[in-house]
Formats: C-alpha cells, structure tokens, sequence
C-alpha cells in the first residue's frame, strides 16, 4: 500500500531543538483504557458516528491502536477533550466545502473510509515532522491533535493544511495531474529540508516540501491556496522573483482547470467557501495574540514599507553607516525576527566590496494588555560574526533605532489575510514599519 506523506519543514532554531531536545520522564499510564478492542461507546462515539460513519461512512479512529501508526515511532494517544473540536473544524473546513460545491456525486465516493487521530508529533530524523499521510486513497492519518485549538488560527490552518493536502492525493488518484504540471519546476530532490524557503520561492515552489516531488507540489499548491487564500498567495507570488511569479500562476492556472475539466468544480468557488468556513470556525487573532502565542517567526521589512518620516530614518541610518571609516553601505530593507513573544532580533545587512553582512541587534519586547509594544535595546544574547559587525555600525544606527526604542507602538495586520503587518507609532498611525508576516 503506498504511502504519501506530508511533511512540515520546521524553521533552522526549531529543527535544532527538535534533534537535540528529548525529554524523558516517568510515565504511568494504564494502556487498557486505550484498548481498541474492548471498550464501552460514549457520547463521543455516538456524535462521530452521527456526524462522520452514517452520513460519509468515515470512520474515525482516536481509540489507541498501535497498530495503525509506524511501529518504529515514538507517538502518543489523542487526549479526548481533543477530538471533537478538531473534527468539527475537518467538517466544517472540509468536508462542508467540498459538499456545497463539489456536491455529494463528487465526495461520497472517492473520500477517505478511516480516519486516524495520534495525539504526539511523528519525528523524522532528518529534523521535520509528519503531520499527516494518506494510504491508498482510504485513510488519512493526522497527528498532534492535542496541540490542536480552535482559538489558534495558525494551529487550524496547520491541520487544514494537512487534510486538503491529504484529499488532494486522493482526488488525484481519480483523475491524474496534467503531466504539463511537472516540467513548470523541475528542480525536485529528496534534500528539501536542507534547502531554506527562500530557495523553494525562488524556484516557483509554494513550500520547501512542494520540491519533494510533481505530486507533492500539486498537493501543495491546492492545500495553500484554499487554506490560506488567494490574497495571501498574491502577495507570496508578488514577493517572488518574476520567473517564480510565472512559475506559480502557471501552476495556480492548471489547479483551476483540473478541477473544472475533471470534476465540474470551480475552484474558485471552492477557494472562497473554505476562507468563509475558516473565518467563522478560528476567527483571525489579533496582531499581539499572534506574538503573545509565539505564533510570529518574523516580518520582512522592506524600505517601500516604511512610512515617510521613517524612510527619512533610515536613510539617515544608511548615510551615517557611509561615513563611516570602513566603506559600507546598509541596505534599507531588514528583518525583525521573533526568538520568542518577548525577544526580538533586527537583523540588518551591510555591504562591503561587494559582499554582504548580516548584523544583528536584540531587543526585548513588551506587549501590554491594551495591545501596546514597547521594544528595549539589550546587550548582545549571541557573539560572533554578526554581532561583530553591528558594534561596528551601531552609532550609525542611532537614528533608527532610537526611534523604535523611544516610542510606544501598536502591533496591526496590514491586510485581512493577515500576511502583512508591522507596528503603528500610538496616536501616530501615519508612522510605522511593516512588511511580509513569517508565521
């Protein structure tokens, strides 16, 4: 029975932790209650079979059997409390869709007959988690449903992800990809890991595991573009070189055709039921939830992103770092990278004959109830090369970062897909820095 599995690629701090990190610790558990064979329905079952084996004949599997997950991984149990809300969100954000638009013809026949539930991640050695796998076109297996929570967009989207990633292998089982589809990027390799998601965007990838293969690509694109949207993916093309852009709306062209020649579907349709599902199941977080949950990786901030006063900041930044005696020039796009809610790290790059180096500057961060952030300077937390190379430019950075360390901000969304934001001056909205938002 084949196997296809999706992947999800941790960022490099969160790679690391996850092979270097395993916690041991006594555990006492009484295995029977798990037991898949011998054990009293509840009101649990009662619903799953009221909402999923009478009406689609899925089955749902959250009861421990061991023998339904790889025997050569450590996993654990679905907590119960856990189990209806993921499922109310896979129906509403899956199955509901699918239903209104594609129409019971189209997705009582060839959807998945078992569903199962793992309650841990499922690690890989080469640093990335298995969120998900679907076998012969008949199951799909989900892990960590106890991290799952309706209240985290970003854990509902993850696990949405996951499942119309899933589907997408299956319904592809049906009609095959248009074999047009595979030469639009052809730079696949099993060392996708390896390879940052910058590279993947250069290429015309939507994600770094889209290079794992044709199918994983198509998968891919399909899963992002209905779960995130299409204003989030205008704005990953916009940011993209332009024989990427091409790359992804020749692709994002051949979706919308598949699915209409294939199976009468408009996808569009489909696309813009699935957003209105996910706004009514996991309504948006707010800008200092996202940061509060340790949700916000980053945001790339870019010059054309800064408000006047602050383009004039910067430039004055970038004239004092040319006056210095070393001959450098700073480049006035930087990233704000988030270590945790309360730890920040503006990362700048310098250039010199030609060559450029990062420089990097922490601050502490402090989101206050009312939503207000104020952000600190603090010594060094790393050393080395880039470290080095911001004591060099650090006066010359007075103008700059003395604005964002003299002023009260307020953190906002930039659009309603939520992939661009940035922080307002308070009182003072026509003063800010944003840029693409790195969840």
């Amino acid at each position: 029975m084949k196997k296809v599995h999706y992947i999800l690629a941790s960022a490099l701090v969160v790679v690391l932790f996850f092979a270097s990190c395993k916690k041991e610790e006594d555990l006492n558990v009484d295995f029977s209650k798990y037991n898949a064979d011998t054990y009293v329905k509840g009101p649990l079952d009662e619903w799953l079979e009221k909402e999923f084996l009478d009406p689609y004949n899925i089955s749902v599997v959250y009861r421990w059997d061991r023998y339904l997950s790889p025997i050569n991984k450590e996993i654990t149990p679905p907590k119960e409390e856990k189990i209806q809300p993921a499922m109310e969100a896979l129906n509403e954000i899956w199955i509901k869709p699918y239903m209104e638009i594609g129409g019971a013809a189209f997705f009582k026949p060839i959807v998945p007959k078992q569903i199962v539930l793992v309650g841990s991640a499922e690690y890989n050695t080469n640093g990335t988690i298995t969120l998900g796998t679907a076998e012969g076109g008949r199951k799909i297996y989900l892990t960590v449903i106890n991290s799952f929570d309706k209240k985290n967009g970003v854990a509902v989207k993850r696990m949405m992800r996951t499942v119309h990633h899933e589907f997408t292998h299956i319904i592809n089982q049906v009609v095959s990809i248009p074999p047009e589809f595979n030469t639009i990027s052809p730079e696949f390799t099993g060392n996708w890991a390896t390879e940052s998601a910058a590279v993947a965007k250069s290429l015309g990838f939507i994600s770094q595991y889209a290079r794992n293969s044709p199918t994983e690509d198509f998968a891919e694109m399909v899963s992002h573009l209905l779960v995130e949207g299409q204003p989030w993916f205008d704005v990953y093309v916009a940011s993209a070189s332009a024989s990427a852009q091409a790359r992804l709306r020749e692709k994002e062209q051949i979706v919308i055709d598949y699915f209409n020649l294939s199976f009468g579907i408009d996808f569009k349709v489909l696309q813009e039921n699935v957003q209105e599902k996910i706004a009514v199941v996991s309504p948006p977080p707010t800008f200092e939830a996202v940061i509060n949950n340790g949700d916000l990786q980053g945001i790339a901030v870019g010059y054309n992103q800064l408000s006047e006063d602050n383009k004039t900041r910067m430039n004055q930044a970038a004239s004092a770092v040319a006056a210095l005696p070393y001959s450098l020039t700073l480049s006035t796009d930087f990233d704000m990278v988030f270590v945790s809610p309360t730890k920040v790290q503006l990362q700048h790059v310098i250039s010199q004959g030609g060559s450029d180096f990062p420089a990097y500057f922490d601050f502490d961060v402090e989101v206050a109830s009312d939503g207000t952030t104020k952000f600190t300077s603090v010594s060094n937390r790393g050393a080395g090369g880039a470290y080095d190379n911001a004591s060099l430019i650090k006066g010359a950075m007075a103008a700059w970062h003395g604005y964002i360390t003299s002023n009260v901000f307020e953190g906002k969304f930039a659009n309603s897909a939520q992939t661009l934001g940035g922080f307002y001056l308070k009182n003072n909205p026509a003063s800010y820095f944003t840029g693409e938002v790195a969840y």
